[in-house]
């Protein structure tokens, strides 16, 4: 006869090699890529200068090696939630944070590293159209199953009708003729340009380059940006690679 769900005893119960630690998020991520999840802790220590880090245990293993110490290019920040996304759809967990800062008016922004970089480059500094809120859970799922995780909101308090909601908000769009898993390179990209405009206020704007531009120096970028989003704005920094097919 089948086994009930979930009525068996636990199929692992290991000890790891990681000490008890409370100051991150621990979770599971299938970072190698060989099916089967791995242990993850994104550590946020406290302190002036404290960057982020990304620990991981191989579930090859049964976790009990530790195969992965990565520093990432993030400052420690707890005024929101950290997790792992394929985002740019190379197969490997990109780190996320979803910031959820407080005060009048606050919008929910997405920040995200490259797992292809070690966590050491971020690819991405998203706004959003969300307002801030901490009273639920912030996650990623690919809601509209176009392959590009989707920032989740499960509101589970101060809900008009006392019911749990869930709120959903696009990821955007993959790339034309776009391969899950494809890698860097092909045949083009989005990009996002952060641009100063003539105003003086600054903001960014993402366009589909073809070829795509990642990995050129900077004056390169500075001379496809000058061409492309036209007279009077002006890179402020180094653009980001979001998607590559």
């Amino acid at each position: 006869m089948p086994q009930l769900p979930f009525q068996a005893p636990p199929i692992l119960a290991n000890p790891t090699p990681f000490g008890n630690e409370t100051d991150g998020t621990w979770l599971m991520a299938d970072y190698d890529r060989d099916g089967i999840p791995d242990l993850v802790f994104i550590k946020t220590p406290s302190g002036p200068g404290a960057m982020v880090e990304v620990h991981i245990a191989s579930g090859a293993s049964q976790y009990k090696a530790i195969v992965q110490h990565f520093p990432t290019g993030f400052g420690s920040e707890t005024d929101g939630t950290w997790l792992m996304a394929d985002y740019d759809l190379d197969g490997i967990p990109d780190l996320v944070f979803i910031k959820t800062p407080s005060g009048p008016g606050a919008m929910v922004e997405v920040h995200i590293a490259s797992g292809a970089s070690q966590y050491k480059t971020i690819i991405h500094h998203f706004p959003t159209i969300v307002g801030s809120e901490t009273d639920g859970t912030w996650l990623m799922a690919d809601y509209d199953r176009n392959g590009i995780p989707d920032l989740v909101f499960i509101k589970t308090n101060n809900t008009p009708s006392n019911m749990v909601e869930v709120h959903i908000t696009s990821g955007g769009d993959p790339p034309p003729n776009h391969q899950p898993g494809g890698g860097g390179g092909g045949g083009g990209c989005w990009v996002t340009y952060p641009v100063e405009n003539p105003d003086g206020t600054s903001g960014s704007e993402t366009v589909w380059e073809s070829p795509c531009p990642y990995g050129l120096r900077d004056e390169h970028f500075d001379a496809r940006l000058k061409t492309r989003i036209g007279e009077g704005r002006r890179a402020l920094i180094r653009p980001r690679t979001i998607l590559i097919p």
